[in-house]
This record gives structure tokens, sequence and C-alpha cells, in this order.
């Protein structure tokens, strides 16, 4: 071969790994200089998080769009004049700005998640290397409402507590991913019905916080629970927050009390004493005992509330006897004492799906003192939390079977396409005798009618229930206080148990007992949410005889009436004496006086039909 034909070879390949060099040279400059960096992210799109409902469909919780504004500090010049222009219009500090436009970095966020007048302000500015980006924001529409269940989620749309914290998989989709329209990976988000209801949660809400004023209290809860499914209808919790501005609010304001923190119950707890004293020794219930106003256990003075002198199983009960129920369970073994509060769930956790939840205190027969028997006959030494309360005696009203608590009604996924989670009943079966829950039933309807929980009596239905005062045990002290917890758990209506209600006034300032500042609540909100379920009234012959000589204006025409303007009051001795003919269902949304009706007035009534009144 030619030696110059050759060399010329050589100089022409030269010269292209030469021209292949500078154009990857250029390209990886480009790359790592250019302002318009595109990296196709392998990470599967998300579209904001599921939608939380109540039982009836009412958003409790939902993502819209909104832009966030983000900046490129190397297409700024003059960071210090952007800072002054942009400052006041996001309304940060100028500083601040500054400090982040003068970063030596392609992209920095400026402010997350604006609403629609600040981006148009900043648009019209038409500043160089601000930017935009779509991003989701989480909205709770009802602002504090059932917030302490809800939770909230971040600014990243993480969830970091309650329902959003442990549902997050399902609410954000990473739980499964799949190919969109475009052939992008994303992500597959979930709605989430609860079995909370909007109307009850606010009932419950409303009068819990009205006694924290009154009582100038630390803290209280409610729940509310439905009977027959285990559903949980509401738990309210105050003080509370506004999920929207979680951050502007005390950690203690954010915790759901009712599942997270157990307390001594105090003499609510003497439901459950009498249940195993009736279970083992049933000729005790024939007995008499005599109160002095106190008792001795060994050298330790444990006094009553009064003296009550003679009284028998039903009086220890009524009149909340510590001396009587102390010497009732004096006979029954700790075993069997152990064994009555651990089938009723004492001791371990209920399963519901809320984080956190704690098993509170139980402790094993061999750690018992000589003092346990009679401390927790009467509800210390032992501790439990709101849900576990309400759980137990909800199984004593349902004939003696334990329903598995639960918030969730169901799950689904947000395109309706399939149901994921749907609610069934979950039981641990018989924890108690029929004809002992029934017997316990009457003994708290005592309770209510003439005895220490007098307070939480109805005019519209028949309840029952336990009040309980706990003195607070101050470790740092080291003993007992004379602060303590106040609560009544009741159950309503007597006849057809619909939802048993735990209402807790935690150290109120007044130191007033269960009855006084529970007890109360208890029936506010019986009266205010059973007519909204479609309950009947459910009274003593005497009270029915005085609400027919009421305003009421139904004339037994077989006419439905007009009911505007009508109070609660009156709305219920209407439905009342119509029922007394008619098998009709009726339910009441909102509080004040009946500004529309479903059925227009004058139309007949037919068996079975449904009316609801809107009232404001």
């Amino acid at each position: 071969m030619d030696r110059s034909v050759f060399q010329r070879r050589v100089y022409f390949t030269g010269v292209i790994l030469a021209l292949v060099f500078i154009a990857f040279f250029i390209k990886l400059y480009h790359l790592h200089f250019s302002d318009k960096i595109i990296i196709h992210e392998k990470k599967p799109l998300s579209n904001g998080r599921g939608t939380i409902y109540d039982r009836n469909g009412y958003i409790l919780a939902t993502s819209v769009e909104s832009l966030s504004v983000f900046a490129n500090p190397s297409a700024i010049s003059s960071p210090a004049v952007i800072a002054d222009k942009i400052a006041p219009v996001l309304n940060m500090n100028r500083a601040e700005i500054f400090r982040r436009l003068s970063r030596k970095k392609k992209f920095v966020w400026l402010k997350r998640k604006c609403d629609e007048y600040t981006v148009s302000r900043l648009r019209s500015l038409k500043i160089s290397g601000i930017g935009y980006r779509k991003e989701y924001e989480r909205v709770y529409p009802n602002g504090k409402l059932a917030a302490n269940i809800l939770g909230f989620a971040g600014i990243d749309n993480n969830g970091l507590a309650g329902i959003e914290y442990r549902f997050d998989s399902f609410l954000s989709g990473k739980d499964e991913v799949f190919r969109n329209e475009a052939g992008r990976l994303q992500y597959r988000k979930k709605d989430i019905y609860l079995t909370i209801d909007r109307f009850v949660q606010h009932a419950a809400e409303d009068e819990l916080f009205k006694a924290l004023e009154k009582h100038h209290a630390k803290q209280g809860a409610v729940v509310v629970l439905d009977i027959e499914s285990g559903r949980i209808l509401a738990i309210a919790k105050g003080p509370t927050f506004d999920p929207n501005s979680y951050w502007e609010y005390p950690k203690e304001n954010r915790k759901n009390f009712s599942v997270v923190d157990s307390y001594e119950p105090g003499s609510t707890f003497k439901v459950l004493a009498m249940t195993s004293v009736i279970e083992h020794k049933p000729a005790i219930l024939k007995k008499k005992f005599y109160c002095e106003g106190f008792v001795d256990i060994a050298g330790v003075k444990i006094n009553c509330i009064s003296k009550h002198g003679t009284v028998d199983a039903n009086d220890i009960l009524k009149h909340s006897c510590n001396s009587g129920m102390i010497q009732a369970t004096h006979e029954i073994k700790n075993a069997d004492l152990y064994e009555t509060y651990s089938r009723f769930g004492f001791g371990r956790k209920t399963g519901i799906e809320l984080p956190g939840e704690t098993e509170g205190i139980l402790r094993p027969v061999s750690k018992w003192s000589g003092l346990s028997r009679a401390s927790m006959s009467i509800g210390h030494e032992i501790s439990v939390t709101s849900i576990q309360m309400v759980s137990a005696f909800a199984a004593i009203a349902n004939h003696g079977i334990y329903n598995v608590p639960t918030v969730i009604e169901r799950i689904k996924t947000s395109d309706g396409t399939r149901l994921v989670m749907d609610f069934f009943r979950k039981t641990r079966g018989r924890v108690v005798r029929e004809d002992i829950a029934r017997l316990l039933m009457e003994m708290m309807r005592n309770v209510v009618k003439d005895g220490t929980g007098s307070r939480a009596s109805s005019k519209y239905y028949n309840t029952l229930g336990k009040t309980g005062t706990s003195q607070k045990f101050v470790r740092s002290l080291g003993e007992y206080t004379d602060r303590n917890v106040s609560s009544f758990i009741g159950i309503a209506p007597y006849e057809n148990p619909r939802v048993c209600v735990l209402v807790i006034v935690d150290d109120p300032e007044d130191r007033f007992s269960g009855g006084a500042a529970a007890a109360p609540v208890f029936s506010n909100i019986i009266n205010r949410i059973l007519p909204y379920m479609g309950e009947g009234l459910h009274t003593d012959k005497m009270k029915i005889k005085s609400l027919e000589g009421s305003s009421a204006v139904y004339r037994n025409d077989n006419r439905w009436p007009d009911f505007t303007g009508m109070d609660i009051v009156d709305v219920r001795n209407n439905l009342v004496l119509i029922q007394r003919g008619r098998r009709i269902k009726y339910r009441i949304s909102g509080s004040g006086t009946v500004s529309i009706q479903s059925i227009s007035p004058g139309k007949k009534i037919n068996d079975n039909e449904s009316i609801v009144l809107y009232m404001k």
C-alpha cells in the first residue's frame, strides 16, 4: 500500500475521532451548565391523594391542584432587586428570598402551594428565572371537624397523623402502580369512607367543647359507638386543631386522646366488677352490705362519697358505693376478676384502625398487691382507653356479644372501578351471658332514674349508664391528688339500644364529679343524634302524656304537617304522634328551627315513608 494513502487514512481517522470528542465535550458541558435540564423521571406519577369521606359521602379531606413557585438562581442577575420585588407578593421575608436566590444552584423552592391570586400577581411581574410547578394541596373543608381522626398530610403530601398516616399507602396510591393512557407509570390512589357520621361528630364536638369551657377542664373526649355493628360514629377531642394549619397548634392538641391515652376509669368500672360478682357468686344479689362511709382494707382507709347504710347489689351501682362494691368483690377470687376484665378486652388493643393505640394497663394476678382487688373494683390500679370502655359497655347492651370497633366503612379506587375493602362486622363472640347483660342494663337504668346519673336523663328517651370520678395520680408527687377525671358512659334508648356514648372531662377546675360534669353532655348528645338517626321517642307514659299537651299541629288526618319554623321539641312531638298511626322513618339535619322539609305539607303519609327535616 502507498505510504501516502496510509497516512491520509490515519489523518482522516484522527480528524473524525477529534470531531467526535469535541461533540461529546460540548454535550457534556451543555448538560452540566445548561439552564434547561431535562431529566426523565422514572418514579411513577402522582395525582394527589385519595379523598376521605364520612359514612354518608360528605368530603372530610381532599386534594386540590395548586402552583408552587421556584427559581433558577443562575438565571437571575440581580438577586437583591428581585427579592425586593417578590417579597411583598409572596408575603415572605426579603432576606430569606435573597438568601435563596443567591445560592449556586439551578433550582430552589421559593414558596410551595400558592393561591391563584398570589401566582397571578407574581406572573404579572414577568421575572426571568422564576417558574411554577403544579402540585397537590391537602384540604380539609370542615376545618377542625374530626381533626383528631383524620390527622393531616405534610407539605410533600405524606400522611403524618391519624387516618392520613395509617392509610398513607392507600391514599397516595403507592401500594399499587399502573400505566395510564399515556403509557406512563402512575400511582393508583384510593378513596376512604369512614364510619364517622359528620352530623354526629359535630354534635359530639359541640357539646364537649361547651362542657370544657364551662368547667375550665384540661381536656376531654367523647366516643359514640353504634352498638349493633361496632361502627364508631364519632370521636371528639378537645382542645383540638385545624389540619389545614396543623403546625400552628401544640402537639398535645394533635394527639387522639381516646386511642393514645389511657386513664383510671373510676366508678364506671364498677359495672365490670359487678359482672364478675354476678357470674361467680350470684347469691350476692340477695345479700345486704353496710356502708359506713368508708372501708378499711389492710390498714388503708378507702372513703365512700357518703354513708349509704344498708345497700344491695343494685344500690351499689345506683349510688356508686365504694364500700359496698369492695365488700361484694371480697368473696371473688383474683383470678376470676382478672378473667372477666380480660374477656372484656382490657389489657389489650381493640384493633381499631387508628395509629398509636395503647393497650392500657391490666397487670397479671401475680403482680397484684393485697389492695389490688379492692382498688380495681372501684376503677383504680387499672388503666383503660376510651375505645376499650365504650366497646365493653356496648357488648353489654348488645346482649353480651362483643363487636370489634372500627372506623373504616370501605376503601375503593378513586376512579370507582374496584372495591378494595368493605365493612363487615367483626366480633370476639360472647363475653357475658345474656341474662346477666340484661340485669346489668336494669341496674344502669336505675343509676339514671334515681341515682348518681340522674343528669343523664332525657325528656325524650329512656337512658342508662354509669358515672365515674377518679382521682388523678401525679407521678412527680407519687400520690393521688384532689384533681380528678369525671366521666359518664351511657346507652340509649333503653328499650332498643342504638348507641353507646362515653364522655370524659379531664381535670375540671371546679372538681365536679362525673354525674355533674359529664352526664349532662351525654344527655345533650343523645337528644341531638337519636332523632337524626330516625329513632322514635322512648319515654315513660307520664312524659308521653305531657307531650300531647304541647303545641303539636298533627291532627291525625294522615297528612304531613307543615314543620317549617318548628323547634326540635315541637318536631319530636309531631313525629311521635304520626308514628302511633304510621310506620315512618325520619332524619333531622342541623339545629335551630326547620327551614326545609323533604315532603311537602298536606301530602298523604304512606307506610315506610322517610322524611328529612333540615334545621338552621
